[in-house]
């Protein structure tokens, strides 16, 4: 009788975790993330705009360089977000420069690594209250 109720209260408890699987999503990256780093080589800080929008089960977003070296809302491409990793793709130098960004999310801050063809450097991320 004891190893029923067990069973029966096991089964309870993990249908119950099934039901609410669905319902549990990820923090939601909308909004204005900046991040403030230094170009291997260059010297100075520079500080990088992204803004984010949730699209169906993914993002689309818009990003911009203080320099300049990325216009005014150049657009991402390739945004994949998979668990915590987000991914995009942009133009920089006039479309002649591509370059990828991998990033691991955690609250209010996202972490990884801006990759051009010959070069990567650390970038960090904030969102903006």
């Amino acid at each position: 009788m004891k190893r029923a109720k067990t069973l029966c209260a096991g089964l309870v408890f993990w249908g119950l975790i099934g039901l609410a699987a669905p319902f549990a999503h990820a923090a939601d990256l909308s909004g204005i993330w900046l991040a403030k780093f230094e170009i291997p080589n260059q010297g100075g800080m520079d500080e990088l705009t992204l803004v984010l929008k949730k699209a169906d089960k993914s993002y689309t977003g818009i990003i911009s360089h203080s320099v300049g070296y990325i216009p005014k809302d150049t657009p991402l491409t390739n945004v994949k977000l998979v668990d915590n990793e987000l991914s995009f793709s942009f133009k920089a130098m006039g479309g002649t420069l591509e370059l990828a960004v991998k990033l691991t999310v955690a609250g209010n801050k996202m972490t990884g690594q801006m990759e051009m063809p010959d070069n990567s450097f650390p970038v960090e991320f904030i969102k903006k209250s």
